[in-house]
């Protein structure tokens, strides 16, 4: 009879913690648990019923394998250790709010727009400082099947063409160009460059020459490449502004951060002081 009394209070029990008021009950680790809902999220981004099924046991066998390792270490990691990871536990949380503080003041009181005129003066008067270090270039570039194409008149709209009619050429498709690369308004680094296609790096680039149209029809067994090196920039040289523009404007917006959140700062303490909240005990 004890034993059935002890049975059915334990049944009873689990079913009181299975619909407890905070949902459904999936696993217990000590006084953690999860619930039903902690899943609605992880669940919305499944698809299939197999699929779903899966994964939330792999997700319950994870958070349990994490509590006991967590419960773990709390009980057996020596009393300093604990309490040097605490402090940092704390200075992390608190590091958490300021920075998020500071985000929503800069996203509602600061302009984070940084104007061409800003920028162009910040390169002139810094122009040492961009030095290349890897030779940069402008280029399109394509490739087609040997054929019994007319490569010459080819040749020539792949040169006179303006890049986005040449873009809107190739994506038709209608010529079967199996590679191609049609902006050359962006800088690109060398090695970005010979990443598109290893026929690339046959280009001689130390023979590259700023008096002369840097043009290169390039053959293999199969294919036939069309090469326009608009324009480049050696090691060593000045690297161009639209090249470096979008450093300056994170330099510059840094800048800019860092004198609002000072301005911040200093508002902040002066409000602690006058209304009493900051008082300093000498």
């Amino acid at each position: 009879l004890l034993l059935f009394v002890s049975l059915s209070s334990c049944d009873y029990l689990r079913f009181k913690e299975d619909t407890a008021p905070d949902g459904i009950v999936l696993a217990r680790v000590g006084d953690k648990v999860l619930y039903k809902r902690n899943l609605t999220e992880f669940f919305n981004g499944l698809s299939g019923k197999k699929d779903s099924v899966r994964q939330a046991n792999a997700y319950i066998e994870n958070w349990a394998r994490k509590q006991i390792l967590l419960q773990k270490a709390k009980l057996n990691l020596p009393a300093e250790k604990m309490r040097d990871l605490q402090q940092m536990v704390d200075e992390y949380k608190e590091d958490l709010y300021i920075n998020s503080y500071k985000e929503e003041l800069v996203a509602q009181r600061l302009d984070t727009s940084i104007s061409a005129e800003k920028i162009a003066a910040y390169y002139n008067a810094n122009k040492a400082i961009f030095k290349l270090r890897n030779l940069i270039l402008k280029f399109r570039y394509l490739s087609f099947i040997n054929d019994n194409r007319d490569e010459d008149e080819l040749h020539k709209e792949f040169l006179s063409l303006s890049a986005a009619s040449l873009d809107s050429l190739v994506q038709a498709n209608e010529l079967k160009f199996t590679d191609f690369y049609t902006n050359d308004s962006v800088w690109v680094d060398y090695k970005d460059f010979i990443r598109i296609n290893p026929v690339l790096s046959k280009v001689n680039i130390r023979k590259l020459r700023y008096d002369k149209r840097n043009d290169f029809v390039l053959k293999d067994s199969a294919h036939t490449y069309f090469l326009w090196i608009k324009d480049f920039k050696r090691i060593g040289e000045i690297a161009p502004v639209d090249k470096v523009a979008p450093d300056i404007e994170q330099m510059l917006l840094h800048t800019k951060k860092r004198a609002f959140f000072k301005e911040i700062d200093k508002k902040l303490m002066e409000e602690a002081i006058d209304n009493k909240t900051y008082i300093r005990y000498d």
